[in-house]
């Protein structure tokens, strides 16, 4: 499951950050209830803002390529494009030929038929550290103030225990469970706060990619070395007047 929650939520795919492909998905828009309750609605829209004291340490130009391809990120996976949501993957650090693709879209396609969708609504920039060269990709380390859900709709399993999981993708303590009664049922889990997200992009490349603040715990080590790693989040402690504590 936390697998295919990384894939679904963070969208991130796989020529610097995106490769075309022969495998089209449109997104699942008539498989979206219109509405159910006060939550699942179709082409839920995303605002991406930088709020006015963000603390940032690179150019605002390159600031702003973030937040264009966050804004089509996270759009991307509201509608359930997964076709669109691949080429927000490091492709340069993890090929994907066009089979590999074709079945990672079928797979996140059956956790949306399943009931399971992720839905950003909101995403405040609020700190963006200096670029680090990492051989052959930039990276960027962000924070940001986050208003996330992870939604199940009439889903077969026991969403309410997986506090584990959606904390370990957005912070401890930033997650509450809600249940909504009704045809079909709704549940799910709301982030509201503090978010680290990783930005990427291939060395003369002008297309951002993205991996959440605990990818490496997946087996992601090929993605960034430590150096860049530890070098960027002790940034973040020093000058990250939001940081997580």
């Amino acid at each position: 499951m936390a697998p295919m929650i990384w894939a679904a939520v963070l969208a991130t795919s796989w020529q610097g950050c995106g490769e075309g492909s022969a495998t089209s998905s449109a997104g699942n828009d008539a498989v979206v209830p219109e509405t159910t309750g006060s939550v699942v609605t179709a082409n839920t829209p995303v605002t991406i803002t930088q709020a006015p004291a963000a603390a940032l340490f690179l150019e605002q130009e390159q600031v702003d390529e973030i937040l264009d391809d966050l804004d089509s990120y996270f759009t991307a996976q509201n509608q359930g494009d997964w076709d669109a949501i691949l080429d927000f993957y490091p492709l340069h650090r993890s090929p994907m030929d066009s089979t590999t693709r074709a079945t990672t879209i079928e797979g996140m396609n059956t956790w949306w038929e399943k009931g399971l969708r992720n839905q950003t609504e909101l995403a405040d920039l609020l700190y963006a550290s200096t670029p680090y060269r990492d051989g052959d990709q930039d990276v960027v380390l962000l924070n940001l103030d986050l208003l996330h859900r992870v939604i199940f709709i009439d889903f077969e399993g026991n969403p309410s225990g997986m506090k584990g999981m959606v904390e370990s993708n957005y912070g401890k303590g930033n997650a509450q469970f809600f249940s909504e009664e009704g045809d079909p049922k709704v549940e799910y889990w709301e982030v509201r706060g503090d978010n680290r997200l990783w930005a990427v992009k291939e060395v003369g490349s002008d297309h951002w990619c993205f991996l959440p603040a605990n990818f490496n715990e997946r087996g992601g080590g090929q993605f960034m070395t430590v150096d860049a790693m530890t070098t960027l989040l002790r940034h973040r402690s020093e000058n990250d007047p939001n940081r997580l504590r």
